[in-house]
Formats: structure tokens, sequence, C-alpha cells
């Protein structure tokens, strides 16, 4: 856990600078290290990571999981690399389109990163690897949304499907970039979205998801702390209906804060079901980007309190996932 938390001050104590571009790629490097010098014992998939290169590096696999995942794979063992080297090759491939929209995008750099090391992202490289590598791909097409280019990002959500069937659902943001977010309607969808919420279940997915409806919902798929999912509901609703208040109003129109608050809202839809909080990340990660712009574009009048709430929220996300455990990164062994 030392290690873990080491790396956590550092990106706290760098983000008082606002460049530091340098700085973010070599923690780059470091995490990709980190991550590849793991035993199979650390992580909570890396252990089926293993059985799975051994498979497809050996006869191949026909159907599951993805073709980018089985493809990638394929290319370590065709180079002559082992698992390990697999390892190293997935956060590179994760952590490098990150690190490039936050060089282009955030307006603190290394504050992006510390956002995404405190939001446990990072570590779901060693859970959800083929999720979060296509979050990694759908971040880009945000940019490239933000950027005015959908096509783009269409073709980064696609690419992403390849590693993760998921990525599909960040199309839904094509639907809201058009949407005015206003303050008296984010006061009445929040608490609408979250009492709808408690009471969601299967059938009502089935009627709008369709034939994903097995993805996201059915008995193995409920979540099985319930009251953790309603608290943590409820703080995103907190910390978004904060965010915006205080915000300016250019942030306020921005694709980041738009990302976001389809997050927040499908969140409260989704909190009875595991898979379906985890889609949501392909809409809760705008934080990495949406944080350091509300730091600086803010109406706060004590500057400081606005970081301090960002802070205080980042840190409890920390220190709640690394105390329980979360991706079973604890104890870190070396391979």
């Amino acid at each position: 856990m030392t290690i873990y938390i080491a790396i956590w001050f550092v990106l706290l104590f760098a983000s008082a600078r606002r460049g530091n571009m340098w700085f973010v790629w070599v923690m780059m490097f470091l995490l990709t290290v980190l991550s590849g010098l793991r035993a199979d014992s650390v992580g909570t998939d890396t252990e089926a990571y293993r059985a799975i290169f051994t498979y497809v590096a050996s006869h191949g696999w026909s159907s599951y999981p993805e073709p980018g995942w089985v493809a990638l794979n394929k290319i370590v063992a065709w180079a002559g690399g082992d698992f390990g080297s697999l390892l190293w090759v997935i956060a590179a491939v994760t952590l490098i389109p990150v690190g490039i929209v936050i060089s282009r995008e955030s307006e603190n750099k290394s504050f992006a990163l510390f956002t995404y090391y405190s939001l446990f992202i990072f570590f779901s490289i060693w859970n959800t690897a083929r999720q979060t590598m296509a979050m990694s791909f759908v971040l880009i097409g945000y940019l490239a949304l933000s950027k005015g280019r959908p096509w783009r990002f269409v073709l980064w959500a696609l690419f992403g499907a390849l590693f993760h069937l998921s990525a599909v659902f960040s199309l839904l943001v094509l639907a809201i970039r058009k949407i005015r977010i206003t303050w008296p309607r984010l006061v009445v969808a929040m608490p609408i979205t979250f009492f709808m919420g408690l009471f969601m279940t299967s059938n009502l997915i089935a009627m709008v998801a369709g034939p994903y409806a097995f993805y996201l919902s059915g008995d193995a798929a409920k979540n099985e702390s319930p009251a953790m999912m309603i608290a943590l509901s409820l703080a995103y609703n907190a910390l978004l209906l904060w965010v915006f208040y205080s915000s300016t109003p250019r942030l306020r129109e921005s694709l980041w804060m738009k990302i976001f608050t389809l997050g927040v809202v499908l969140y409260n839809l989704m909190m009875n079901f595991e898979l379906g909080t985890r889609m949501i990340l392909y809409f809760t990660m705008a934080q990495i980007i949406l944080f350091p712009y509300y730091i600086y574009n803010n109406t706060v009048k004590q500057k400081g309190l606005a970081i301090l709430i960002i802070c205080i929220y980042l840190s409890t996300m920390f220190y709640l996932l690394i105390g329980t455990n979360s991706r079973n990164i604890i104890p870190y062994i070396p391979a």
C-alpha cells in the first residue's frame, strides 16, 4: 500500500504547477513499469489475462474476447513477448491516449493525472483492462468531438469497441452535445433520476436497452452493496450540483460538463446494477479534464475552497477504494 500512497502524494504536490507535461509523461512511464512488473496475484483479473494470453498465443480465439484484444495478444506473442511483456503493452496502450488528451486539453496537466489516479481508473487496467483501454480511445474521441469533429469521435468509439463492446454506449454523447444544461433543469433532473434509479428493475432496463439489457442487468449483474451505490450516487449528485453552480458560464456549456452530467444521470438510473455502473465510467471519466478546468474557471470567491472540495472528493474516493482493496491491488508483489 505504501507505494500507491507515495505516488498519490507525488501527484498531488506536483499539481501545484499548471504545466509539468514532462513530469506527466515520466509518471506515465513509471505507472507502466508498476503495471508490468506485478505478479499474477496483483489485480483481480491478472490470472485470467494470463490464461487468455496463453491460449490465444498458441491457438487463437474465435469469438471472445473482442477482436482488438485478440490482435493485441497475438502481436505480443508474435513479437516473442511473454505475459509480462503483454502487461507492459496493455498499460502503455491505455495510458498513452490519456497522456495525449491531457497534454492537449488540460488546464493543469499534473492535476489531471492526479484525478485519473485518484479515481482508480489506472488500477482498472489490472481489473477490467479491455474496458479501460476502450475508455482511453473514447477519451481521444471526446477530444475530437470538443473540437467539432463528430466523425472522428465516432471512429474512435468504434475502435474502442474492438477491445470492449461497451464503448458503443459512449455514442450517447452525440445526443446531448447540443442540449443546453441550465440550473433549474439540473435541480429537477437529479432527484427525479435518483428516485427512478432506486426502483429500477431489469424489466425496465430491457424496455430501453433492448438487446443490450442482458449485459446491463439480470440477477447476476445486481450490485452486492446497494447502500454503497446509493451513497456514491448521492455524492456524485452533490458534486455535480456544486461544480455546475459555481462554474463560469463558458464551463457550464462545455462538452466535458455535459459528458459528466450525462454520467451522473445514468449512474442514478443504473445504481442497482454493477455492470450498468461500469458503463457509466465512459462518461464520469470526463472528470479528468473537467476538474482542472473548474479549478481555474469558477465563481467561488475563496478560490481555495473550490480546490479543497475537489481534493476532498478525490482523496475520499482514493482512500475508500484502496482501504477496501478495490481491484485486489494489495499487497503489491513483483513477478
